[in-house]
């Protein structure tokens, strides 16, 4: 089967009857092949990717095992759902898919509804999971319709634009076209012209989910909130595929109205909606305090005086300034003030809390909190705040360890310790 572009003087060879190979008698499809191989690509790049992530290889393997009959499964039906009329007479080729009928927003939903699922039954963050597969999501998409371009199917109208095509297929289904008045209707095309050169919508929508691929890969551990990374990639598709289904010369119908053309609309306001109220909440957690401090400033003052200390770090009652005295000082009670000896002065830390003490035999160390006696445990309260004591610390701890000199060292995070 020869294929024609504008710009091209020469023809492309295309197998005549889409066979690739046979076994036994049994054909093998190259749009199967295609279609096979992408899936391949995604779950072999999920799983050189999946422990960055947090998610287990298992765990790829079992969706991959769930996910792919599903979406085969949901993007049949929808097809069927749409097309009952072509089925009436033979209810058993519902299951021939060799035949073709097979439609994108069916295979997506399919492959969600397993991953709903499967991700309950495991107790997983469904969300999650969705944003690690949101840029694999368009990628197969990209390489699968190419399987279109191989049985010279989901083509557009006419064209006069240089990339427009044409062969025998796309002329067999204009002329079939043009004599199904109300289809033609429906599809609200002035002119058909069945030896004319058409959109290769094809190619737009594998574009399209080629570019969705690499931004979804570079966004995906940037965007915060779980959820955002898929939200983001139903948006992207939703908003392309309305446009590139207003092309298609083969859409299905609801009434009047293109099914996959209005579906990409609701899941455009109802996903566009999510992220944006997704984005939202996650600044809302994140900002710092009205006062300008920073957010782990304004957690410790908090903290601070939950527990009773002063805002300087210093405990309200009078609690421990530091140890002083010649033999490596006393410490004072919690009712009593602070003191000092002659040869041991307690001077304010680098946070306000009392220094630990110097005298003239030997200080004394601090912990490997470095903080004073009084300085709460923030781990018990990083649970209110959705956060490790990690994300604050860089990893870093909560001050220095003061050597017996007194003096500190820098931390892991290059801030003096």
């Amino acid at each position: 089967m020869d294929v024609f572009f504008r710009f091209m003087q020469s023809p492309l060879r295309l197998p005549e009857d889409g066979v690739a190979f046979s076994v036994g008698g049994f054909r093998i499809y190259w749009y199967a092949l295609i279609i096979s191989a992408g899936m391949l690509l995604c779950v072999f790049l999920a799983l050189r990717s999946c422990e960055r992530h947090g998610i287990t290889k298992e765990t790829v393997m079992d969706l991959a095992m769930y996910c792919f009959p599903s979406a085969i499964i949901g993007a049949r039906a929808y097809f069927v759902i749409f097309n009952l009329d072509d089925f009436r007479s033979d209810w058993l080729s519902v299951f021939n898919v060799r035949l073709g009928g097979l439609a994108i927003y069916g295979g997506i939903i399919g492959a969600a509804l397993a991953a709903v699922i499967y991700a309950k039954v495991k107790k997983l963050e469904m969300l999650r999971l969705f944003d690690f597969a949101a840029p694999y999501l368009p990628l197969g998409q990209a390489i699968g319709r190419w399987g279109n371009f191989l049985n010279q199917e989901a083509f557009g109208s006419n064209t006069e634009l240089p990339w427009g095509m044409k062969s025998d297929r796309t002329a067999a289904y204009l002329q079939r076209v043009m004599g199904m008045g109300e289809y033609r209707d429906k599809l609200g095309v002035d002119s058909i012209d069945p030896n004319g050169y058409v959109h290769p919508t094809f190619l737009y929508e594998s574009l399209l989910c080629l570019a969705a691929f690499f931004l979804l890969l570079w966004l995906r551990g940037r965007m915060g909130k779980s959820g955002n990374a898929f939200y983001l990639y139903m948006v992207i598709y939703g908003a392309g595929r309305f446009v590139i289904e207003g092309f298609r010369m083969d859409s299905l119908f609801m009434g009047s109205i293109r099914v996959s053309q209005g579906l990409a609309l609701i899941f455009v306001i109802v996903f566009g909606i999510a992220l944006l109220l997704n984005r939202s909440q996650g600044r809302k957690k994140s900002a710092p305090e009205a006062t300008g401090e920073s957010e782990y400033g304004g957690l410790l003052r908090r903290i601070r005086a939950e527990e009773g200390l002063a805002p300087d770090g210093g405990e309200a009652a009078g609690g421990a300034a530091g140890e002083a005295g010649d033999d490596g000082g006393s410490e004072p009670g919690a009712d009593e003030g602070p003191e000092s000896e002659a040869d041991g002065v307690s001077e304010p830390g680098p946070d306000g809390d009392a220094a630990d003490g110097a005298c003239d035999d030997g200080g004394s160390k601090s912990g490997a909190g470095g903080g004073a006696a009084g300085e709460p445990d923030l781990s018990d309260y990083m649970e209110d705040e959705g956060s490790e004591p990690s994300d604050y610390m860089d990893g870093g701890e909560t001050a220095g360890e003061a050597g017996e000199d007194g003096d500190s060292e820098p931390g892991a995070d290059g801030l003096g310790r």
